[in-house]
């Protein structure tokens, strides 16, 4: 797997957002419209259907960090989605998906519950507290819930910042205090943390996996590992972990950490308590 792979989806979705006239649009709706068939595309097939030319065919693939479309192709076999939807039977009836997501669903929080105690909640925000930076890195399919996460510890005066893959691409090595440098991998099927591996390895700062199917050799440069599953072979068939496994965990963290460590504010900077924002 390319760590560039891990990105590809944010750098389609913030192109297609843009909703200018460019020509990365028109080559990403192209794509988007021909994702099933993506890998064998040609690049005279896109010139003729996105009116564009060879030229821009090639900066489009330099800027979602591919050398040239054959690259490109390639990475649309491996390309993470979020909730591992390529694993998913397309044709299962919508009654008999909620019967299994409501299944899948309580065979997670019993999961998480028996590797998760109380105990490592509030180690973990020990150590995000006593940390002046903390990043955190993670995949795509996870970045969301991150968001969240990342807003609500604004709430309570801790700034924690996300690493995107452009910075790890960079590769920089970093002497850091581990007593003042906190880094957190999410990696839910252990491939981002392998794929991150060297990166990792050349902070010196203190570093904490968070993963569900990891293996058990991955982490052994880590700090400290959660683990929130031990039952695994790296698929999270129904994307159960990665989209409620890891919300419901970072949940569980900010809501220990607020607890403890919000600053307290006598103004109204954040409004009254009383107001709900979904």
């Amino acid at each position: 797997m390319n760590i560039h792979d891990f990105r590809l989806l944010d750098l389609i979705s913030q192109i297609i957002n843009s909703n200018d006239s460019s020509n990365d649009v028109s080559i990403a709706r192209f794509l988007i419209n021909h994702l099933q068939v993506a890998d064998s595309i040609r690049v005279s097939r896109i010139m003729k259907e996105a009116y564009v030319t060879r030229a821009a065919v090639r900066r489009f693939c330099n800027h979602l960090g591919y050398t040239n479309l054959s690259e490109l192709r390639s990475s649309f076999s491996r390309v993470v989605f979020p909730s591992n939807i390529r694993f998913r039977n397309m044709s299962e009836k919508p009654e008999a998906y909620h019967s299994i997501l409501d299944n899948e669903l309580s065979k997670m929080f019993a999961d998480i519950r028996l590797h998760i105690n109380d105990g490592l909640i509030c180690s973990c925000a020990y150590d995000i507290y006593q940390h002046e930076s903390v990043e955190i890195l993670s995949a795509n399919n996870i970045s969301g819930n991150l968001i969240r996460f990342q807003q609500e510890m604004f709430y309570a005066g801790k700034i924690v910042r996300l690493t995107s893959i452009s910075d790890i691409i960079k590769e920089a090595s970093y002497r850091e205090s581990p007593n003042k440098v906190l880094i957190i991998v999410i990696s839910v099927s252990g491939k981002f943390a392998k794929e991150i591996d060297a990166y990792v390895c050349g902070r010196t700062a203190r570093k904490v996996l968070i993963t569900a199917f990891c293996n058990k050799t991955t982490p052994s440069h880590y700090d400290s590992t959660l683990f929130i599953s031990s039952a695994g072979n790296g698929i999270d068939k129904y994307g159960i972990y990665a989209k409620y496994g890891i919300t419901y965990l970072l949940d569980l963290l900010s809501s220990c950490y607020i607890s403890r460590y919000a600053k307290e504010t006598k103004n109204n900077l954040f409004g009254p308590r009383s107001k709900w924002i979904d």
